[in-house]
């Protein structure tokens, strides 16, 4: 399993979604320069009492990204964990998602709407929940690590996980973020914010 890293580019699209408040995975306009192929977690609430700023605190933060492992570990199966396909139909993959051994990045955007609406979204890259794989390899914790395109040793603080983690995105702006998508993708994803902007208003 690979240690993750945060990823500005994939908090630029989570971000412009959940500005939009767009409650719907919509892949094929979440793409960097980097995924092509991104997988995403939602959480959203509503509260209809008057708003508080206890959305934008660490605790609240950590209790959506919680709750995607909360609501699905007693609806987990051992058989999935070696074949994905086997998955019922009625869970979501949330948890799948964030402990899909070859994911590595992820970037998250929230955003409050009319003082109620609370949405939370993280891009993942690149995208688990593979229907023909397995969520990962077997054995001791760091025994596998990937060799391709790069061999990773096990993490240095985390020595479990494969890989370091890349804080070179830490302090990156959104303008740079913006500057770094190609002209195809980035003239995608304006005009995805743009349809959505109408739609919803």
């Amino acid at each position: 399993m690979r240690a993750i890293s945060y990823d500005s580019y994939l908090e630029f699209t989570a971000q412009c979604q959940a500005s939009k408040c767009v409650y719907d995975h919509i892949s094929d306009c979440i793409a960097t320069k980097n995924f092509t192929d991104v997988g995403q977690n939602l959480n959203g609430r509503v509260d209809e009492k008057e708003f508080n700023l206890t959305f934008t605190t660490v605790e609240e933060t950590r209790k959506m990204v919680t709750d995607w492992f909360e609501l699905e570990i007693n609806e987990s199966d051992e058989k999935v964990i070696k074949d994905f396909s086997r998955m019922k139909a009625t869970m979501i993959g949330y948890l799948y998602q964030m402990v899909w051994a070859d994911t590595h990045r992820v970037g998250c955007g929230r955003s409050v709407k009319e003082n109620m609406y609370y949405m939370m979204i993280c891009n993942y890259g690149p995208r688990g929940l593979k229907v023909t794989k397995a969520l990962g390899k077997f054995g001791p914790p760091c025994s596998r690590c990937p060799e391709k395109p790069e061999e990773l040793s096990c993490n240095s603080v985390y020595e479990g996980l494969c890989g370091e983690i890349d804080e070179s995105h830490y302090n990156l702006t959104i303008s740079e973020a913006v500057k770094a998508f190609d002209n195809e993708l980035s003239t995608k994803l304006t005009t995805m914010c743009f349809v959505v902007c109408i739609l919803i208003n």
